[in-house]
């Protein structure tokens, strides 16, 4: 499966098809995001973009999904390394608890 869409669609589209994922920022591409990088479900990721770096969720993105990889990569950022990696079989690591974060970003929200 391949999605070339913004970031915002991507993340929905990964939260939709695959509901058991588990995702991680690959900060070596998009630099420091300021809080764990690993263990994130799209949709606790796409509330912590919404407040903290809006602009990334309107850049485009190219989502794979195939036998070798599970990633998403923003062109802007780097077409060789994927931004964001996304376990979908095998051994997935664990979710981690970023409900604080998304409560956070709720309330800065409204």
């Amino acid at each position: 499966m391949t999605l070339y869409e913004p970031l915002n669609i991507c993340l929905l589209a990964t939260e939709q098809r695959y509901p058991q994922h588990v995702m991680e920022f690959n900060e070596n591409v998009l630099g420091s995001v300021g809080c764990k990088t690993k263990g994130w479900k799209a949709v606790d990721m796409l509330a912590f973009l919404e407040s903290s770096w809006p602009e990334l969720l309107e850049a485009m993105a190219l989502l794979v999904v195939d036998g070798q990889q599970s990633s998403i990569y923003i062109p802007t950022y780097s077409t060789q390394k994927p931004a964001f990696h996304v376990h979908l079989r095998g051994h997935i690591p664990a979710q981690l608890c970023h409900t604080e974060v998304r409560q956070h970003a709720l309330v800065a929200v409204h």
